[in-house]
């Protein structure tokens, strides 16, 4: 039991932590009885910083996430939410068609026959096959 007669489950949903196992070891928040609550600006100040850092932690966390699945399995962006490097050859989409194009020093997207419009998605293109050696049976 934790302040005001709640368990870690009542708040965290989930099990509560064994007697003795606080923080919660499942999401790592403090639960304070009243009498544990900072007493003072600096022991607050102390608690709320840690909460910062684990935040922080979570936020850098979701950004490797993010940045390792675009890396890993590329997806379509909407031009309106991301655009390409300039000079980087991507997919594009536009009228049901997909070809591969670049976005020019103008920001005009360009393929093998010049200009192009109406571009409304892109992706980056996929990496080559990876070449096998060929072995010969003697």
């Amino acid at each position: 039991m934790i302040g005001d007669g709640k368990t870690c489950a009542d708040i965290c949903k989930h099990a509560p932590p064994k007697k003795g196992k606080w923080p919660c070891e499942d999401c790592d928040i403090r639960f304070h009885d009243r009498a544990e609550k900072p007493t003072n600006a600096a022991d607050a100040i102390e608690e709320l910083q840690r909460i910062n850092q684990l935040l922080e932690s979570d936020r850098d966390v979701e950004r490797q996430l993010r940045l390792a699945a675009e890396e890993c399995c590329p997806r379509w962006f909407g031009v309106e939410e991301k655009l390409p490097e300039e000079q980087e050859w991507v997919l594009t989409y536009r009228n049901e068609m997909i070809w591969p194009a670049y976005r020019n020093s103008l920001g005009e997207w360009v393929d093998e026959g010049g200009i192009v419009s109406y571009i409304t998605h892109w992706m980056p293109l996929p990496d080559p096959p990876e070449e096998e050696e060929e072995q010969c049976e003697s």
